[in-house]
Order: C-alpha cells, then structure tokens, then sequence
C-alpha cells in the first residue's frame, strides 16, 4: 500500500479530477432511476405463489380499482339529488381519465339491478338518469335496499357513504394515476360543500408512496447535508475536517444512485433510505483519517524551511497518516459492507436491494476516503486544532479527555460491575424482544393522519374493505361451476368468512345465482338461495345474458365456467391481521370443499403481503446469524487469530440484542424496513470495535497494559469513535422526518443502536482486553516496540 500513497500525494490533482469526472458522470444518470411501490413486486421473480397469482388475475381480469368515496352526513345519505348530482358528475370523469377502461368504472350511475318481470329476469340500470324528485330517490333507495350485493358494497349499510371504483391498465404509472385522481376531486370539491370526497384504493396508496419516496429523497437529504456539517464542525473544528469527508460521503451516495440508475435498479420505498446511510455511515473512515492527521501534526511540530520543504512535510504528515489507518479504514469498510451485504439473504427485493447498493456505497466511501482525502490534505498547510489534539496522556486534556481517563481507568477497576450490568442487560433485552410484534402493509408505510390513510380508513368502517383475499375454485370439467352444490359451499364459505371481525365483504357467482332465484320467485325471501337443479342455474345465467352483461361474471367465473373466484374483502391490510384470517378461513376452506373433485387455493393481494411479512422474520434471523458470522471470519483473517474474532463480536452482539429488546420495550413494530437496523448495528459497530481494538493492540505493543491501555486507547481512538457515533445517530434520526412510519422508526432504533454499539465498545470490549494476554492481542509472541502488522 505504500506505492499506492505514494502515488496518491505526488499526483494529488490528478486524482481529484478523476474523481469529479466519475462523480459527473454518475449524477447525470440519477434521474433515470424507475421507482416501484407495487407491494408484490417485493417478492423475487419464480416464486410459484406469486406466478399463480398472475394466472389468477390473468383468468378473473383481476385488477387493483381506484376508489372515490362520496360522504354526506345529511338526512337521508347520499340518496339526494345533489350527491346524486355528484355521483354522475364524478363517473362521467373518472371515464375521461387517462388508463381507465372506461367500461368497467362501477358506481350508483353504471350498475344493473337485476329483478324480476312479467316476462321473466331484467337486468336495468339503477340510475339511467339523475333522481330529481323525492319520489324517485325514495325508488332509488329501496332498489339498493332490496339488492344486497349492492347495499354494503357499493352504498353504506348506514346509506351515508357510496363509491365511484375504476379499473385501470396495468402499465398506467401509479403516481400519474394518483395525480390525476388528486386533480378530479380537488376540482369538484368547491361544487359541492356538503359532500366529502375521498380517493383510495391499492392503486391510488401505491401512487402515493410513490411520491412520497420522491418527497422524502428531496427533503431529508438537505436535512442531513446539513446536520452532518454542523456535527464535523464542532467535532473536527477546521475547514478540511468538514469539507474532505462531507464531500467523501456526497460522491459516494452520487456513485450508488448513478450506478442503481445506469442498471435500472428499481429504488423502493425503504431505499430513500440509502443516501440517508451513507451520508451517515460514510463520514466514519474521513473523521478516523483526519485525527490521527491531527496527531501526527502536533507530534512533528512546526518545521521550519521553504517551499519545497514545506511539501515534502506534507506529503510526509500524510503518508504516515495512511500507512497507519489504511488497514483499519479497510476493516471497516470491508465488515460494513458485509453487515449490508448479510441482507441480500433476504427474499424481499427492497431489504436485497437496499443492502447491495448500501454495501456498494460503504466500498465507494472507503476508496474515496483512501484517495481523495489524502490527495486533499497533501495539497493543504498542516493545521492542528489544540482543542482536539492537545498533549492529551500527559498533560490532562479537556473536559472529554477527562471523561475518557476516568472511563478507563474506572472500567479496569471495576471489571466485576462491567461484566454484571452486561448481563443484566442481555437479560432485560431477551425479555423485551419476546413483545416484539410484526407489522407490515401498504398502509403502515404511509404517514398516520394523511389523506389516503383517511380514505382508506373511512373505506374500511363503512364498506367490506380494501384488502382482497381470492378463493380460486379450480374443477376438471367445463360448467363444473354450475353445479348447485358447489355453489351452495361457495356460499356457505361466505358467510363463514364473513363472521370473522376482519372481513367485511363477499362476492361470489352464487350471489348473483341467488339473487337471481329471488327476484324471479317474486322476491320472496325463502327463495334467496342457490337452487336445486343445474339446469336452473344454467338458465338463470342464460336469462341475464340475454338483458345483462355477461362480462359483469368474469371477476368471479371464467369463460368455461370451469374455475370460480370467492372475492373476500378485508377491512386491514397489516400482515398479522392477514395471517390470522388465513388460519381462519384455511382449514374452513379445506372442510367445505373436501371430497369435491376440484382444488381450492387462498391467494390474492393479501396473500402477497402475507408472503413479504413470512419473510421479515426469517430473514431477519437469516441476516443477523449471516452478518456475525462473516465479522467473525473477516476479523479473525485480519487480525490473524480466532480468539480476537470472538472478542471482536461480543459487543456487536451485546448490542444488536439489545436492539430487540428496546424494539419491544418502546412498541416498535418489526418491519421490512427496521429489519435493517441490526444489519446496521452490526455493520457499524463492528467499526467501532475495530478501531478501539487496533489502538489497543498497538499500545500493547509498545508496552502498555491495564488502566493505561484503556485510558490511551478511550482518549484516543476513543474520541474518533466517539465523534464517529455522534455524527451517525444524529445522521440516522434524521428519518424522523420521513414520510413513513417503518423508516422513521428504523432511524430511531439505528440511532439507538449506535449508543449501544459505541457503549460495548468503550466498556464491554475494554474488560474483555484486560482480562486476555498480550500475546493474544498481539496474536504472536511478545515482542515490546514493534507495532504488530494487521
């Protein structure tokens, strides 16, 4: 490494426009980054789930709806002309808008009512134009009343609320889709005063977090640009010190989203996340740099001499600097991005994603601090801010240097006290990590209090919900759905599924069958089931497509009616809620369709978020055992004994436990996104050890031992980690600015790693040394005044 330094302060302008010229090129690609928010895209591509998914949704034309939900608090709902008014008024637009098939736009204004004639079934309209007097709202109302397949579903039991829902096409850009849904309703609201109007649906929350994504890129970052300036300036206090790693951390988030972009590497929600990290995170290796570049001014002292003097000292201060830190800026760089790198275990595309590019990131942070802050000071006059640098072992020091010798030598008295509060620790974190609970969906990952969580919110109290879990009954024959029976258990499974206070609604063919049988038995309610004989059914279906629209069956029939599809709407889309109505209706399902030759399968949108959240627990567990396990090899590689790998894990450990218990403790929920936090304890922390340990492997060298080790190491390295877990917690917390919950949640808990992760490694790792023997720490015999070699 010595010829690569060398090279590096001889060349010093060459260097840095090299590193300008990539930095260039790198931003330009940024804006060509696509973004995705659909939650089953989460999920690898291959997995058979959600490929019999797509087929599913291929054979019923399922697809998300946009939903307007029109609210009047007035005598009588919305059945008023003016709501009325509304209602039509709104349809007709939301026809007009880009995407929409028009055809399949449902709402009070669109629909049939199916009743019964002289002649036989009719299917009519239920509004064919706009009611105007009391008595044909009074008609309206009790046609609605009278359907209940309408009346809960489509109109409020309570009549207060009804909905406008619009299919729209696949490739329809979903923040395109929610712009355009924001500008309808904004330019009918002044019409009508009287009226709430809200905008919801999967399609309209994934549009939103979309934007929220972009939201939170644009205002977070400035937020921590700026408390990463503030925190270097007062712990570096000179120019160089702000200005070299700032600008180390700036390249290498522009590098990682311009490699991302030149890839095509969708950027999640949870990935707005990364250039947060990085600018966190990649400040560490420049603040280690610049302080031992402090020391090594002070210990030269000034030099007396002329212009060429002068630059052969700099390029001297700077190599000496390097050739000491380069080995743990490497370490850490190396263990950092194999703690990120842990969570591409994970079969969740955004933890995968987000780790890669993060792990990418901390590698374009160590390569630029180890060629462009170099390359920086060598061009700049030595300077030695006295506060930070003083004769600090010998001469007393300022207030932190007093904390640290006191810290020192008080942990090498007490080491019993240590250990003890240690295990207590562990303890309570055991206790408190068993009330962890997990808590994943759309809807988590949106700010509480928004519009769309309002929307989404109302939309669940009144109507059967926003979360579809889709029965799939697959027979052998063509018209095998016909059979009376099977629709009976169709049926049966409705009403079952509907008991469970998580459900709100259900539709199935044998709805339509029923009613169907109702209305031409002269609306007589013994008659509100599904018939006897297939032959009735089969005419049934024939009557109404002869006045109907037989395409009004293909969410819930396919064209052979050979396959059928129960439509079950959730009033929660939170994957704990999902989880116990799938263990609710799973053996039910299992019960009713048992001896029928055909297959029943539960799948839909709820079951995709249920397959996101089965993996949050594993894969966590699969990250964090992977992480401890690759730090434990790479630092015993480095350091050259497996025993200083055990020691170098305890604390991260220690720490990374305590994550969880706080997690519990505090009521924080386990999500995709706070699952990063321990990959982020133990990627960072391990820095931590890292650093204390090579300052203290060295003094040993050098003959130092005990209280004395500890208290040169803490006044020391000890003040750069310190610093270092200042500017990265505050760095972290800020994603309490997020606009989602999980992030904000993942920037507390990282944040609160950080002080647990620098606590182990100023106490817990300090007892561990003092107790073991220098030839262990060396990993070689005892040879006194040579430092060891990494």
């Amino acid at each position: 490494m010595k010829r690569f330094f060398e090279i590096i302060v001889n060349h010093p302008r060459k260097v840095l426009l090299l590193c300008a010229l990539a930095t260039v090129y790198f931003l330009i690609q940024i804006p060509r980054i696509p973004i995705e928010t659909d939650l089953k895209k989460w999920l690898p591509e291959g997995n058979l789930e959600v490929e019999y998914y797509d087929e599913v949704r291929d054979s019923f034309g399922l697809t998300s709806r946009a939903v307007i939900a029109v609210e009047h608090e007035g005598p009588g709902g919305v059945f008023n002309p003016t709501t009325l008014e509304l209602v039509a008024t709104l349809t007709e637009a939301v026809k007009e808008l880009d995407g929409v098939f028009e055809d399949d736009v449902i709402s009070l204004a669109t629909q049939d009512n199916i009743i019964g004639t002289a002649e036989g079934l009719d299917v009519t309209p239920f509004m064919e134009e706009i009611p105007t007097t009391p008595a044909e709202v009074v008609a309206l109302r009790e046609a609605v009343h009278g359907n209940d397949m309408y009346w809960g579903t489509l109109v409020s039991k309570d009549d207060k609320g009804t909905l406008i829902l619009a299919k729209f096409e696949d490739d329809v850009v979903r923040l395109d889709m929610y712009l355009q849904m924001r500008e309808l309703v904004e330019s009918v609201r002044e019409r009508y005063p009287n009226d709430r109007i809200y905008y919801a649906g999967r399609p309209i929350l994934e549009g939103v977090l979309r934007a929220e994504v972009m939201e939170d890129m644009s205002v977070m970052m400035p937020i921590v640009i700026a408390v990463v300036i503030a925190l270097l300036a007062l712990t570096m206090r000179t120019t160089r010190g702000v200005v070299l790693p700032l600008v180390t951390v700036l390249i290498s988030g522009i590098w990682t989203l311009g490699i991302m972009a030149l890839i095509q590497s969708p950027l999640y929600s949870m990935s707005t996340m990364i250039p947060v990290v990085l600018m966190a995170i990649g400040c560490a290796d420049g603040i280690h740099i610049i302080s031992r570049y402090y020391e090594v001014v002070e210990q030269r002292g000034p030099m007396p001499g002329g212009a060429d003097d002068e630059s052969g000292r700099r390029r001297e201060i700077v190599m000496e600097t390097m050739t000491e830190m380069w080995a743990p800026v490497v370490m850490t760089s190396l263990t950092t991005m194999i703690g990120f790198l842990s969570m591409t275990v994970s079969n969740s595309l955004p933890p995968r994603s987000v780790g890669f590019f993060t792990a990418l990131g901390v590698v374009a942070a160590g390569i630029i601090s180890l060629t462009l802050i170099p390359a920086g000071l060598v061009l700049l006059k030595p300077v030695c801010p006295k506060a930070l640098v003083p004769s600090r072992v010998e001469a007393g020091g300022g207030l932190l240097d007093s904390i640290f010798s006191y810290l020192g030598a008080a942990i090498y008295r007490r080491r019993k006290l240590v250990f003890g509060v240690a295990v207590v620790a562990v303890i309570a974190s055991i206790l408190g990590s068993t009330k962890v609970r997990i808590h994943e969906g759309l809807t988590a990952n949106m700010a509480p209090g928004s519009e769309t969580i309002k929307a989404d919110s109302f939309l669940n109290e009144k109507f059967g919900g926003t979360t579809t879990v889709n029965l799939v009954i697959e027979g052998e024959e063509a018209d095998c759905v016909k059979d009376p029976e099977l629709l009976r258990r169709m049926d049966d499974l409705q009403s079952i599924a509907e008991e469970h206070p998580l459900v709100g609604a259900s539709v199935s063919l044998a709805e339509y069958i029923k009613r169907m049988n109702k209305v031409m038995n002269e609306d007589d309610e013994s008659f509100d089931r599904v018939p006897d004989s297939r032959e009735l059914v089969a005419q049934y279906l024939l009557l109404y497509s002869i006045s109907g629209d037989p395409d009004d069956f293909e969410d819930v029939v396919d064209y052979e009616y050979r396959k059928a599809n129960v439509s079950i709407q959730m009033t929660s889309d939170a994957g704990e809620d999902i989880a116990e109505v799938f263990s609710y209706l799973q053996p039910r399902v299992e019960e009713l369709f048992d001896g029928m030759p055909l297959k029943a399968t539960l799948t839909g949108r709820a079951k995709m978020t249920l397959l996101v959240v089965g993996n949050v627990i594993r894969d966590q567990l699969q990250s964090f055992v992977v992480a401890i396990i690759a730090v434990f090899i790479i630092t015993a590689l480095m350091f050259r004994s497996a025993r200083i790998g055990i020691i170098m894990i305890v604390p991260i450990s220690i720490a990374s436990l305590a994550n969880f218990g706080l997690m519990g403790i505090l009521g924080l929920p386990l999500q995709v996104a706070t699952t990063f936090s321990a990959c982020v304890g133990i990627g960072i922390g391990i820095d931590y050890t890292i650093h204390f340990f090579a300052k203290y492997r060295r003094l040993t060298a050098l003959g130092f031992e005990g209280a004395e080790a500890n208290v040169r190491t803490l006044r020391t390295s000890g003040r750069a980690i310190f610093f270092n877990a200042v500017v990265v917690a505050f760095g972290f917390l800020v994603l309490v600015w997020s606009n989602s919950p999980p992030n904000r949640n993942m920037g507390i808990l990282v944040s609160l790693n950080m002080a647990t992760s620098f606590l182990g490694a100023m106490t817990i790792l300090p007892c561990v040394l003092n107790l073991v023997k220098p030839e262990t720490i060396l990993a070689a015999p005892l040879r006194r005044g040579e430092p060891p070699q990494a």
